[in-house]
C-alpha cells in the first residue's frame, strides 16, 4: 500500500464515515446499513435501548457534532418509502443522537411515511456550530428545514 497506512477493513465495504474532529474515532456505515465506531459494530442500537421494530432498519447518514461529543445518525427500513409499512414497524426511522460518554441513544426526529400523513422523511442533516442543535433537511421535496435540540427524546414523555 503506498502514500498510507491500513487501519481496517469492513467486510462488505464502506459506504459512508465520518471522522471525530476531537479525537478522531471513525465512524462507518458499511455497504449493508451496518453502523460501526472505531471498526467495533455498533451495539446502543435504537431497537437495543427501545425494543420496538422489526431491527431490519439500515443505519443511512453520520456526521459528528463539532465538540465530537455526539454521532448524529439516520436510520431508515428498506421499502419504507412506498407508505405501506405500519407505523410500529418504521418507528425506529429517523434521525438519533448518540453520546460515547454515556453509550446512550435518543431519537430526535422520527420520519413519516403512511400515505394521508405529512410525510417527512430525512434526507440530510448538519450540526450548528453549538454542538446541541441540528438542521433537518426532509423530503419528499427538500424544501422543508427543521431545527432539533439534539437533548430532545421523541420517546420519552
Amino acid at each position: 500500500m503506498r502514500g498510507g497506512i491500513l487501519i481496517a477493513t469492513l467486510q462488505s465495504g464502506v459506504q459512508s464515515y465520518a471522522v471525530n474532529p476531537q479525537n478522531g474515532e471513525i465512524a462507518s456505515i458499511d455497504q449493508a446499513g451496518m453502523l460501526f465506531i472505531n471498526y467495533s459494530m455498533f451495539n446502543t442500537s435504537p431497537n437495543s435501548q427501545y425494543g420496538h421494530g422489526g431491527g431490519s432498519y439500515r443505519f443511512v447518514t453520520l456526521r459528528w457534532s463539532p465538540d465530537g461529543r455526539y454521532l448524529a445518525y439516520s436510520v431508515e427500513t428498506p421499502n419504507a418509502r412506498n407508505g405501506d409499512m405500519a407505523f410500529q414497524d418504521t418507528i425506529n426511522d429517523g434521525v438519533w443522537v448518540y453520546e460515547p460518554a454515556t453509550n446512550q441513544s435518543r431519537q430526535v426526529f422520527r420520519n413519516e411515511y403512511r400515505k394521508g400523513a405529512n410525510i417527512q422523511i430525512a434526507y440530510d442533516f448538519a450540526w450548528a456550530s453549538d454542538s446541541h442543535t441540528l438542521l433537518i433537511a426532509t423530503a419528499p421535496n427538500f424544501q422543508t428545514l427543521i431545527l432539533v435540540d439534539s437533548g430532545t427524546d421523541i420517546n420519552r414523555h
